[in-house]
């Protein structure tokens, strides 16, 4: 093993030993990151997870797009929510008391699902398996940056671009979009991203969108909302 491989490891070690001390065992209560619109206007709110490195300057520049535009934003931080491996039941069911408590709380009879990276990934796995009354608030959903398969876990090692992804990632995001009615995501990517899977340009699918950028963008919040959000 080189040099530059040694040093990586022992980067991976204390950023593993880093977030274990400071996350500890996962809190009962979910990581919620709630914000509330000023000025609400219609019916709609959204829940958010975020990409796995955490709730961070962009997903909060988002979100107050959100709620600029009248939509309040449940966010769940999946860093903290999936440093203990989840299964889609149990994801499901987690999101389901957050739409049943914030609807209630904001009065909002309408739900946009969001997933940036990460969260895209984990999205269509929890429309197919919500029950029936709740799939039935889903007025929209979008995707930024998914990946054509997932885990539910994270994996420090892909966060640091360690070790083979494929062989960590057992779920096919591509087919479980495929699965989803009525409801038909919109999937967003940067153009300046290093892969975007093919798979994800069918429009029986998916709507899709470029935005300018890489994997982070550049002032695509606006777009975002507006392509999901109903036109008043």
């Amino acid at each position: 093993m080189g040099n530059n491989e040694m040093r990586l490891v022992g980067k991976y070690i204390l950023l593993a030993v880093t977030w274990l001390v400071s996350l500890g065992a996962a809190a009962a209560e979910l990581p919620m990151v709630v914000t509330p619109a000023k000025v609400t206007k219609g019916g709609e709110m959204a829940v958010m997870f975020c990409g796995d490195g955490g709730w961070n300057t962009f997903d909060q520049q988002l979100a107050d797009e959100f709620a600029k535009n009248g939509i309040p934003v449940a966010g769940i931080n999946s860093l903290k929510y999936f440093w203990k491996a989840k299964s889609a039941d149990q994801i499901t069911g987690d999101v389901a008391r957050v739409i049943e408590k914030y609807s209630a709380l904001w009065k909002k009879d309408k739900v946009i699902l969001v997933g940036y990276s990460f969260g895209a990934d984990v999205m269509p796995f929890v429309y197919n398996r919500l029950a029936v009354n709740q799939k039935s608030l889903i007025s929209g959903m979008a995707l930024l940056s998914p990946s054509k398969d997932t885990d539910f876990e994270i994996h420090v090692s892909e966060m640091l671009h360690f070790g083979n992804k494929s062989a960590m990632r057992k779920y096919n995001v591509h087919e479980e979009i495929r699965k989803m009615e009525p409801l038909k995501p919109v999937c967003f990517f940067g153009r300046g991203e290093d892969t975007v899977p093919a798979l994800f340009n069918n429009k029986y699918v998916c709507k899709l969108v470029y935005l300018e950028g890489g994997h982070h963008y550049e002032d695509a919040t606006g777009t975002i909302v507006r392509s999901v959000a109903p036109n008043d």
